[in-house]
Order: C-alpha cells, then structure tokens, then sequence
C-alpha cells in the first residue's frame, strides 16, 4: 500500500542522490531500491524535471498571480487518465483517502488497491473501490483513482481522479506543482519497456513477487528487519516497510545484479 515510509537510523546520512544510487557520507555507494516509497521510480534527477522547475522560475515569482499551469497539468492527466468527471489534491494519501471515506458515508471504502505492491487492502465498506496507477503497469478500473506521479511524495501533491470534486479546506497546489506534471508523466516514456522488462527478469528470485518494476518479499513482517538490514549491509537500500514495494533500477550493471541475487540467496540460506 502506499504509505507515508521513513527510513530508519540504521541508514547513514547521505549527501548525494543521483539516478539510481545513494551516495553516504564517506563514499558509500548504495544501490537505492528505496526510492522514496518506489515515488522515484525513473530514479533522482529524472531527466527534464530539473529544466522544467528552472525554465518556471525563469518566468518570474508567481505567488497568488493567476497562472496556466493547472490547466495545462489537468490537461495532461485527463489525456493519459480519460473517463474520470473531476481532479483532485491533497497534501498526503492519509487526507485523500479520508476525503473519498467521508464522501462514501455510512457505506465506506470497499478496498484500497496498490498494484505495485500485489495487494487488495480489504474494508468492512461497501463503497467505492480507491485503485492506484503506478507508472509501467497498467491503469486499473476503479470509482476513484489515486495516479502516483514518478517524483517526490513531500514535494507533489496527491491526485485524486473521480466522480465527483473532493476538497481538503485551506489546500492547494502550488504553480510550480502543476507546472511539473506533465514533464512527470512523460518522464517514463523515454525508456523502452521492452528492455527495461527484460533488464527486470535479471533480478528474478524465489525471494522476491514482482510486478513490472515493483518488487516485494515472500517473508513475514516479522522477519522483514533482519531482510531490510541484510541487504543495507550489503550496499542495497531496501523500502523499510514491508507493505511498500521496493522499486528495481531502470538501469542496472552485471555487478549490481549480482549483488542483488547474492543477498537474496545469503538471506534464504
């Protein structure tokens, strides 16, 4: 499920990010399969963001002017997401999920479905199923779709696509956020699927279930702590929470496989 992850103390600090690896203070290379909670899923610095922010704020200091770049954002959600009435936004999934719940009324969630992470979080509702769309899977059927946007969690908001407006008093996005989502959603589009799929079968083990790029273990939560550190110890950057997958590179070298496959048997030893 999406979740709001944090990473633990036994992670280093680290002072550089840079496409598909963490570097520690130190020089400490990690293979980062973390990602922010598999948000990063084109890796950091993902090619045309960081020109996109820059050619915004070359155009001036917006503020509470009035802009084009929620129109031209929605207009790119609607032309990759088609047949949903309304967009919405919200600061966190917490507060998103909650805004669908109480418009659900006595009637509840019936489930919350997050295709990367292979699961159907089951409720006691008979409402609205809330489905998320992860970049490189298919988009699921749902009432409510949740699209999680390839950047940042704490810097893009949370958009909701649905059958009605939803609002949380007292938020919206900023300029610059819209101004990103369409560099967002067609940050993937520049690597070849076909090789990327191909590239992500080299990872293959009984440890692990993949789905596209997103990939979790056949352990129990209890055991998790001794998989994440196991690997940690091993250069690679786990998600630090079972129930949020971990992302595969869209680039990787033999050694670094290797590395990945080696922990895997290590830990299954």
């Amino acid at each position: 499920m999406i979740t709001d992850t944090h990473l633990p103390d036994s992670v280093p600090a680290m002072n550089r990010l840079r496409g598909f690896f963490a570097y520690a203070k130190g020089g400490t290379r990690f293979l980062d399969l973390y990602r922010e909670g598999a948000s990063l899923v084109a890796g950091h610095r993902m090619k045309g963001v960081g020109t996109g922010l820059k050619n915004f704020l070359e155009k001036g200091s917006w503020g509470r002017y009035p802009g084009v770049w929620r129109s031209r954002a929605e207009k790119a959600l609607v032309r990759q997401f088609s047949g949903y009435a309304s967009i919405s936004y919200f600061p966190t999934v917490q507060s998103c999920l909650g805004a669908v719940a109480e418009r659900a009324g006595a009637s509840g969630l019936a489930a919350v479905h997050d295709p990367g992470c292979g699961e159907v979080q089951a409720s006691t509702g008979s409402g609205p199923l809330v489905s998320v769309w992860r970049p490189f899977l298919p988009v699921p059927e749902a009432s409510w779709l949740i699209p999680w946007l390839p950047y940042s969690g704490t810097f893009m908001p949370v958009v909701l696509l649905g059958p009605h407006p939803l609002f949380l008093q007292g938020y919206a996005p900023n300029h610059y956020q819209f101004a990103l989502v369409p560099r967002l959603l067609s940050g993937v589009e520049g690597f070849q699927e076909e090789a990327c799929e191909n590239l992500w079968n080299r990872f293959s083990h009984s440890l692990w279930h993949r789905c596209g790029p997103y990939i979790r273990p056949g352990v129990t939560p209890a055991v998790y702590d001794r998989l994440f550190s196991l690997f940690l110890s091993r250069g690679i950057l786990l998600s630090p929470d079972i129930s949020s997958p971990s992302v595969l590179p869209l680039e990787a070298s033999d050694g670094e496989i290797a590395r990945f496959i080696n922990a895997s048997e290590e830990f299954n030893g």
